[in-house]
């Protein structure tokens, strides 16, 4: 079970390398935060987090620096594990599958 506190410590972790100029890895953010890199690999939050980091630094406002984004908030998104919608019935009515519609009168 992860602990609540692993998120910003890794969130932490990942501003202090940013800040010092040291490239953002899985294994310097464990050895920052004092996590575990299994920790680091199996929680999508802090992926999230690890990744959007790591693409900051790599491509700032370039069209892959932007699809990555796009990747990373989406995987956020899941992280959160929302319900799916359930698909709406489409049957019609009883009565409707039993008698054929009448047709118009002719004057």
């Amino acid at each position: 079970m992860n602990r609540p506190g692993n998120l910003s410590r890794a969130e932490q972790a990942c501003n202090e390398l940013t800040a010092n100029g040291q490239p953002v890895t899985f294994t310097a953010v464990a050895e920052q935060a004092g996590i575990g890199r299994a920790t680091l690999y199996s929680d999508p939050a802090i992926r999230a987090v690890i990744d959007d980091h790591r693409r900051q630094a790599a491509s700032a406002n370039t069209l892959s620096g932007l699809a990555a984004d796009i990747a990373a908030l989406h995987t956020r998104h899941r992280s959160r594990r929302c319900p799916r919608p359930q698909p709406r019935r489409t049957t019609p009515p009883a009565q409707a599958r039993h008698y054929p519609r009448k047709a118009p009168a002719i004057n």
